[in-house]
């Protein structure tokens, strides 16, 4: 009787159990990765449109005032609070031309930097470049992405063009 119970109601094994599970652990292992670089390049994009508009606004300013305005608050633009996760710095927009986003949680650290003046560290007007430390290998992996790295970079930071 017990024979005849165990073959209806038959199950699978703690062997099989454990293969299925090593499988998902495995493949969970490799898409992971991919799935948080397709999030960090979707929060880029987000804060490329914002650089971009914050550039766009600057122009006009300079324009118009024959210089650049020293905060975000003073172009006629309404950008809103710096994205969760990013720092965003505002205090070279006058003098340096420049405007910089940094991510500053997650295993990704890199800073996108949005350039509008031919003065400031020797980049033409208008350039966006992500910058990252040499010594995290996830920001120069990330900022490698976006192409081949700049002759203007140094010995402990990565400089790739985006635009």
């Amino acid at each position: 009787m017990k024979k005849r119970l165990a073959r209806r109601f038959g199950g699978f094994t703690l062997i099989e159990l454990l293969v299925v599970v090593l499988i998902i652990g495995i493949l969970a292992s490799i898409a992971v990765p991919y799935f948080q670089k397709a999030v960090e390049m979707s929060r880029v994009a987000s804060v490329i449109a914002r650089g971009k508009a914050i550039s766009q606004a600057q122009d006009r300013f300079y324009m118009q005032n024959n210089r650049y305005a020293p905060t975000v608050d003073a172009l006629d633009i309404s950008v809103g609070p710096c994205p969760a996760g990013f720092s965003c710095y505002e205090g070279s927009m006058a003098n340096g031309g420049y405007y910089s986003i940094h991510r500053s949680g997650g295993p990704f650290g890199y800073g996108l930097i949005f350039n509008f003046t031919l003065r400031g560290y020797g980049q033409s007007g208008g350039r966006i470049y992500c910058r990252g430390p040499r010594n995290s290998p996830k920001s120069v992996e990330f900022c490698s992405s976006w192409g081949e790295e700049s002759p203007l970079s140094d010995s402990e930071y990565i400089r790739v063009f985006i635009e």
